[in-house]
């Protein structure tokens, strides 16, 4: 298997959870609902690509296939955040 790339492997790390512009200090944003992808856009280096030939959920996870290269992002903004994540490779 092809190594990832430093943009997936960081679309990877922002899984878990963050506070979003505006809310109270210490409450927590599930970024990742462990269902789908609900929430979150994505780019391709291969436009014509679709997400889920290359993101997918499984049994609560998020699983990058590598190719083509890219990465996931959310659909919200946000600032001054503490983020928290799992990950393994």
């Amino acid at each position: 298997m092809r190594a990832l790339g430093w943009s997936t492997l960081v679309a990877l790390l922002l899984v878990l959870a963050v506070a979003p512009a505006g809310a109270g200090e210490g409450k927590a944003v599930a970024l990742f609902n462990g269902k789908n992808l609900d929430g979150w856009g994505h780019f391709l280096e291969k436009p014509e690509a679709a997400r889920a030939d290359v993101w997918s959920v499984e049994e609560g996870t998020l699983v990058c296939k590598g190719e083509p290269q890219g990465y996931l992002h959310t659909t919200g903004e946000y600032t001054s955040y503490e983020l928290v994540v799992e990950w393994r490779w």
